[in-house]
């Protein structure tokens, strides 16, 4: 049975820096391994993932399949990658305008941080730039508008809780004083339960992230403004 796919985000990366520091024919074999182990669809799905040309995937199932037929012990590494001037030519040589369109794209949807010039972002996913690239002309895969991104100096971050906000003065005592909580009822012979608190979520019509099976679909507000939620609910569980 083939893989569900796609892969996850992190699987994805990591797929894309291998191929990305192999040689061109192992990166046609490589590409190929990966389609055939998913099966109907996969092979769409690889090429997209590099950024690669089907037929660049089809010809490394054509070479992986001439490798099967050969004696095992006489395959070895191919002296030479591509013959002289042989190879498509980067995205940036074929389409002159690709650049100067990616900025235009991304004029309108960057922010940054006022007092540190060197830390932007945007809003927008490399799939959306891949459609306005599209919208003018410009046909590349999201593997390209990554190299752009990465080019550009942005990264895929996550916030992280670093800045140091202080100690509160009576921070070590609550915990004692938990302690001490603890040791009293572990002491008695009162059962005890374990509670475990969830993400908060809002309660009325507004978006979730979770799946599930459906005879019809769920429609919820585009924007979770807390004036428009009946309140907000704690899951948790015993």
């Amino acid at each position: 049975m083939a893989r569900t796919f796609p892969y996850p985000p992190d699987v994805e990366h990591a797929m894309q820096t291998l191929y990305r520091s192999l040689r061109e024919n192992d990166r046609r074999r490589y590409a190929a391994v990966e389609a055939a182990k998913l099966g109907h669809g996969g092979l769409d799905y690889i090429a997209a993932l590099f950024g690669c040309d089907p037929k660049t995937v089809r010809r490394g199932q054509q070479e992986l399949r001439r490798c099967a037929e050969q004696d095992p012990d006489e395959v070895g590494p191919d002296e030479r990658v591509r013959r002289p001037g042989g190879g498509r030519k980067p995205a940036r040589e074929r389409l002159p305008d690709l650049v100067p369109s990616f900025h235009a794209i991304l004029e309108d949807h960057t922010a940054g941080d006022p007092m540190r010039h060197n830390v932007i972002w945007t809003d927008l996913t490399p799939q959306e730039i891949r459609e306005d690239l599209m919208e003018m002309d410009l046909y590349v895969g999201e593997q390209v508008v990554r190299q752009l991104l990465d080019e550009e100096g942005y990264r895929r971050r996550q916030i992280q809780k670093y800045l140091d906000m202080g100690e509160h003065p009576d921070r070590d005592a609550q915990f004692e004083n938990i302690a001490r909580i603890k040791r009293d009822y572990l002491a008695s012979p009162d059962p005890l339960l374990s509670i475990d608190t969830k993400k908060r979520e809002l309660l009325g019509t507004s978006y979730r992230a979770a799946r599930v099976y459906t005879r019809q679909g769920w429609l919820a507000y585009d924007h979770d403004f807390p004036c428009y939620p009946r309140g907000v609910v704690a899951p948790y569980g015993l």
